[in-house]
């Protein structure tokens, strides 16, 4: 895909813009999106764009940013405009922090999945306790692959099953979400609810959602489009701010992008095994 249209088209013109994601380390297929990175200082969702028989996907953000959340995902971007050299800076301040950001998101991903997983211990009924747990499997996905030094994706099931540690976190990932459920019928109602929290916690717009959701459903990847629905599923269950009544709404649809269980004894039992492997990730980083 020809990037120079798009390049062109953002505003303020002249704004830094960076490559980001599958496309540039080489874990995507042809489906895939381009995810660029325009620092506008916007921070803004993300936005859709196609161009040809090419699609990207606009992030905003700003050179500003602080957050080792945002700043960890940074660390490995292809400079594409940079008039002033101000990106080239910024990055280079955020590689040399590299290791330290790495450490503060496991650290902060083991904490979430052990908290998520007390609340799903503690909650009722049921479907509200599932939702709570795979977000804690979802936390201990992102701790494991931010181990190996990778960046949680949507083809985050890819690098799990890459990285042979013998922690058997891949299998307990796989197994507490669910992802042998992926069908396409289900994939089609999990994509809508998963879209529409996002859109309402001002996240990602449906039309992203949609198209990562069919770009790997389109390769076949039934396992990790539903992987990606849950984690789009996560951050919109998880996000601040919404009104009282779009919480219920929220809710509701937390429910269906999640796949929420019924089963009470699978819900406790894999709670249960999260916790303690998030606990044991906690006791490694000891010190660190």
């Amino acid at each position: 895909m020809d990037l120079t249209p798009v390049l062109d088209g953002l505003r303020p013109a002249g704004s830094p813009v960076a490559l980001a994601g599958c496309r540039l380390d080489g874990t995507n297929s042809e489906s895939c999106a381009h995810d660029l990175v325009a620092f506008d200082g916007s921070g803004g969702p993300p936005e859709l764009v196609r161009r040809g028989d090419g699609t990207a996907v606009i992030h905003h953000a700003s050179l500003g940013e602080t957050r080792p959340a945002v700043l960890v995902w940074f660390t490995n971007l292809q400079i594409l405009r940079d008039g002033t050299m101000s990106l080239a800076s910024f990055l280079e301040g955020i590689r040399r922090r590299r290791d330290d950001l790495f450490v503060s998101c496991i650290r902060n991903a083991a904490a979430e999945s052990v908290l998520c997983s007390q609340r799903a211990l503690q909650s009722d009924p049921v479907d509200v306790a599932s939702c709570w747990q795979k977000c804690a499997t979802l936390y201990l996905a992102d701790a494991a692959l931010l181990s190996h030094g990778r960046l949680p994706s949507s083809h985050a099931l890819d690098g799990l099953r890459q990285a042979r540690d013998g922690t058997g976190i891949p299998a307990l990932v796989s197994r507490s979400l669910g992802v042998e459920r992926a069908t396409p019928s289900l994939l089609a109602r999990m994509c809508g609810s998963a879209a529409a929290l996002s859109d309402m916690a001002g996240l990602m717009p449906p039309d992203v959602v949609e198209f990562k959701a069919a770009s790997l459903q389109h390769d076949g990847r039934l396992a990790d489009c539903y992987y990606y629905l849950c984690r789009v599923g996560r951050d919109g269950m998880l996000a601040p701010g919404a009104s009282a009544d779009d919480r219920a709404t929220m809710r509701y649809a937390s429910r269906i992008s999640l796949d929420a269980e019924r089963d009470a004894t699978s819900v406790h039992r894999n709670a249960m095994e999260v916790r303690a492997t998030a606990d044991c990730i906690l006791e490694g980083l000891a010190g660190r």
